[in-house]
């Protein structure tokens, strides 16, 4: 049974990531607008595994997240401040977000966490960042060296907070890869982000017996 408690937490990150999504209205950019999301997304996911004490109510907001980005496309009116037509991309990255923290909860959430964030963060000032040098969607090498430099220290602190400084090398590994699949367009990198970097670090760990962190 969820608790008071989470239910009220995991309402009131809901409402600020709805709140940050209108307030997203007022940057005229709507691919600046759609990255802003991204940056506010990564902290909510850094609250969670703080705040809640059990996944069933981040599964439930990750859903009714996904759902809520998902039907405008859907039905053929996107919220053109930040959707764009045929570019599913935010309904993905809703999607992976409940999908890696859901199923990680009780393994190892913090390799969740740490994956997220290549894409919350590293990503988010990316694509704003190749915003402004290209001034149009371009996966240039400008974005290429942000996101290195948004990943690299994020996937160092967070994954070694959570595991152990010796192996803040691992986020490290897990930050590399992440630039080098966002830069692919392969796949959208909302999916290839955090499965590749999550799969890396996952068998790495696995390999050095780096005990996880539920």
């Amino acid at each position: 049974m969820v608790s008071l408690s989470d239910a009220l937490y995991g309402l009131a990150l809901f409402a600020s990531i709805v709140v940050v999504l209108l307030l997203s209205r007022l940057i005229k950019n709507p691919y600046v607008s759609r990255k802003s999301i991204h940056l506010w997304v990564g902290v909510v996911i850094v609250i969670i595994p703080f705040t809640l004490k059990d996944p069933v109510i981040v599964g439930v907001l990750g859903l009714a997240l996904t759902t809520f980005t998902m039907l405008p496309h859907m039905r053929n009116k996107e919220l053109g401040w930040f959707q764009f037509k045929e570019n599913y991309g935010e309904v993905y990255f809703a999607a992976l977000t409940t999908l890696l923290l859901t199923s990680s909860w009780y393994y190892d959430k913090w390799l969740a966490v740490t994956s997220l964030l290549f894409m919350a963060w590293g990503d988010g000032v990316t694509g704003i960042v190749r915003n402004y040098v290209y001034k149009r969607r371009y996966k240039g090498i400008a974005g290429t060296y942000a996101m290195i430099a948004v990943s690299v220290p994020v996937g160092f602190i967070v994954y070694g907070w959570s595991h152990g400084w010796i192996y803040g090398w691992i986020g490290v590994a897990g930050a590399l890869v992440a630039s080098y699949v966002e830069k692919l367009e392969v796949m959208d990198d909302n999916v290839s982000i955090p499965v590749f970097a999550y799969s890396l670090m996952f068998v790495i760990q696995g390999l050095l017996h780096v005990l996880p962190v539920a």
